[in-house]
């Protein structure tokens, strides 16, 4: 896994490099195909399946502090009682965090 992800950084990297040396429109329409892609990847209903050198890059977080993804299983169990209330409303009164309601 060590390796993996030193080899992911290292290509990253490279990559840097690379946008360095480009020119300003090259990158406007390197940043409007990336964010159709994401906004195409946001209506999809699964979760992609991250590997742990995906999420050191997406989410960097103090060495020794893991992720908390709830199981499967846990979620066919439900919330405790009140919570999708709370999230609804918290959801509401922060329409900048992007909830849409379907």
């Amino acid at each position: 896994m060590t390796l993996l992800f030193l080899y992911r950084a290292f290509w990253r990297a490279i990559r840097l490099i690379r946008l360095i040396c480009r020119s300003d429109t090259d990158l406007v329409v390197e940043v409007v195909v990336l964010r159709h892609e994401v906004a195409v990847l946001r209506r999809q209903v699964h979760r992609p399946a991250l590997e742990p050198a995906d999420r050191a890059v997406l989410a960097p977080r103090p060495r020794g502090q893991v992720l908390d993804l709830p199981a499967a299983s846990a979620r066919s169990t439900g919330y405790p009682k009140g919570t999708t209330a709370v999230v609804l409303r918290l959801a509401e009164e922060n329409p900048q965090w992007g909830y849409r309601d379907r």
